[in-house]
């Protein structure tokens, strides 16, 4: 994952978005579905 400098953190140039988990986008998925999403999505290099 390629990375870029926001002034002293280091983030990927990848984010993901999660509002779909949460709100705003029709049907929650189940929260379950959700925690291993965001658990990929770290593991493939995607940080906060």
């Amino acid at each position: 994952m390629k990375t870029r400098r926001l002034r002293n953190i280091e983030v990927s140039e990848i984010g993901y978005s999660c509002m779909g988990f949460s709100h705003g986008y029709g049907a929650l998925p189940p929260k379950a579905d959700a925690i291993l999403l965001i658990r990929m999505a770290y593991e493939l290099g995607c940080n906060p």
